[in-house]
């Protein structure tokens, strides 16, 4: 393909219609993907500030089983 000032020449008419078809498709739907998004609201989620008690023995033991074949770094991650 070659590029010539604001004009592309010699693309494939398969390709400019299937990139005209996938742009069209994106155009159309993004109204609606983003009212969706806005319609999610985020009111059931927990805020940030939310406390999850775990016994620290548990994260230790978690820790030590996941470091002792010889790894260097291990997380715990407490999911709600």
């Amino acid at each position: 393909m070659e590029q010539k000032g604001y004009f592309v020449s010699d693309i494939p008419r398969r390709t400019f219609l299937g990139r005209s078809v996938k742009g069209g498709i994106a155009l159309a739907a993004a109204p609606t993907l983003v009212s969706l998004l806005e319609s999610c609201g985020g009111g059931n989620l927990p805020s940030a500030s939310a406390t999850v008690e775990v016994d620290p023995q548990i994260i230790d033991a978690a820790i030590h089983r996941a470091l002792r074949d010889g790894g260097e770094y291990a997380e715990v991650y407490v999911v709600r």
